[in-house]
């Protein structure tokens, strides 16, 4: 009898660590990622002129932001948003540019 009081006790006890660590973890996660994250920025767009020597490589590394995970990811979002199937571009056309700010 000793022996199962003994280990009901040591359960119980188990489980009121273990729910006061779930407890702390819903409390303190929150507050550890808000203070450690950015502040939201917003999507702009703006149209640019292509000039002689641009090519898309060159124009989304001077737009690119830590937003898009790669270049090449953000090469797709601007040929996305300007219909664009291939990376050919042309110098006088316009191209709308996503970035944010």
């Amino acid at each position: 009898m000793r022996i199962n009081n003994i280990n009901r006790n040591r359960n119980k006890r188990i489980v009121m660590v273990a729910i006061v660590v779930v407890l702390l973890a819903t409390v303190v996660t929150p507050i550890v990622n808000a203070s450690t994250s950015k502040p939201a920025r917003t999507m702009y767009v703006k149209s640019i002129k292509i000039q002689e020597g641009d090519s898309l490589w060159s124009i989304a590394t001077e737009y690119y932001t830590e937003e898009y995970a790669s270049i090449q990811e953000y090469i797709n979002e601007i040929k996305s948003s300007n219909n664009l199937y291939e990376d050919t571009i042309h110098t006088g056309n316009f191209l709308i540019i996503p970035y944010y700010a």
